[in-house]
């Protein structure tokens, strides 16, 4: 990683934990805040993947994938832009899909790890399963207890958590692999 990519992963990794403990502080409007956190986070992707057609993939062989993953991410943050006003259940299992969904990945990332050797695969794992845990705790808070606190508490945890590991990142040696 490159000096000035070390640098941008600082900053965000640290204004992510603020973000989080921000969510911490003032839990009142924190399920509204997580939506709209969301859905801008969604659309920028979507709108990133929309520029990247139109600019290059379109002349690329598969580049409609990418105009799909683009029309996907922006429908999917105009979505949860929707739901910040009405029901809160729909955001909290939104909330707990997401936060399921990367814990699985990161389960499964570590698994690849581990069978290439890597010493990391113990700390992807327990970060995967912490990840499912909270999505189930979740899910149980808002369906169970129409809990909101729950949520807003596992997505500032989860902001943190990925704050922290951007910040490890970004002191982290880079290895090199050399083709011999």
């Amino acid at each position: 990683m490159t000096k000035p990519g070390r640098a941008l992963n600082l900053i965000t990794g640290l204004l992510m934990i603020g973000v989080g403990v921000l969510l911490v502080l003032l839990p009142g409007k924190g399920l509204y805040a997580v939506a709209i956190i969301i859905s801008t986070v969604i659309s920028l992707r979507g709108f990133q993947k929309l520029w990247y057609y139109f600019t290059m993939a379109r002349f690329m062989v598969g580049g409609r994938y990418a105009l799909y993953q683009g029309i996907l991410y922006l429908d999917a943050g105009l979505l949860t832009a929707a739901m910040a006003d009405n029901q809160p259940l729909p955001l909290i299992l939104y909330i707990a899909g997401m936060q399921a969904f990367a814990g699985a990945v990161d389960v499964l990332r570590s698994i690849d790890t581990r069978k290439l050797g890597s010493s990391r695969w113990k700390y992807q794992l327990a970060y995967g399963l912490f990840e499912i845990a909270l999505a189930a705790a979740v899910a149980v808070s808002g369906l169970y207890y129409h809990s909101t606190l729950l949520a807003v508490f596992a997505y500032a945890a989860g902001v943190v958590l990925t704050g922290i590991n951007r910040i490890i990142n970004a002191f982290r040696k880079s290895t090199v692999v050399y083709i011999q």
